[in-house]
């Protein structure tokens, strides 16, 4: 049970702190709390898209609400963009290169 509502916690909350940090680090002028709870409401929004991984409509929805916090939304976008890059994008690296290898060595 606690392995169960631990990861279900801490998977948006791990998801909040690389927004933040990746918002921090543009000036984006909204606190953790604020970031955190706007991938929240977000989330909660759109739940209903069927959408794989929730790629776009919450993007759209994240980037509404943190410029209803009171964030320019040009920073906005960009804290999005960089969260996804580092969440989606950046991982495809090492495990493609993890993948060739298996292949190559007849493991897979």
């Amino acid at each position: 049970v606690l392995a169960l509502w631990g990861g279900a916690a801490a998977t948006p909350l791990l998801q909040a702190s690389v927004i933040a940090s990746v918002g921090s680090a543009l000036g984006l002028p909204l606190s953790w709390t604020q970031v955190t709870l706007s991938l929240l409401l977000a989330s909660t929004a759109v739940g209903a898209v069927p959408a794989p991984g929730g790629i776009g409509p919450v993007d759209a929805a994240l980037v509404f609400t943190m410029v209803t916090f009171g964030a320019p939304m040009s920073l906005s976008a960009a804290t999005v963009i960089g969260y996804r890059v580092l969440t989606v994008w950046v991982p495809l690296l090492p495990g493609a290169l993890v993948l060739s290898i298996l292949v190559q060595r007849k493991i897979l």
